[in-house]
């Protein structure tokens, strides 16, 4: 099997995902204590929202050097696209 038949294709609808849930912690106020993460995989605490947007899978069975670098790449793409994405909408990390 090769690298890149193990790495995700980008979706502008996974992309659009993320928007919507930072928009959605945008939106809400900050906890003045912290909560624990839920099965949603977001917690709030003073100063803080948090979202997981990408988990990779478990490498128990297979820590090879390929399947590891086809998860980061993956991660780096996602990362990447939602960047561009919130360029193109004019947000920055200052707000």
């Amino acid at each position: 099997m090769s690298t890149s038949s193990l790495v995700q294709p980008r979706s502008t609808h996974r992309v659009d995902a993320h928007v919507s849930i930072i928009d959605g912690l945008i939106s809400q106020p900050l906890l003045e204590e912290s909560s624990r993460p839920g099965t949603s995989g977001r917690c709030s605490g003073p100063g803080f929202h948090v979202a997981v947007f990408h988990e990779s899978r478990d490498f128990w069975d297979d820590r090879s050097t390929e399947i590891a670098q086809a998860a980061g790449r993956e991660r780096e793409a996602d990362l990447a696209a939602l960047s561009a994405s919130s360029r193109a909408a004019g947000r920055t990390a200052d707000g």
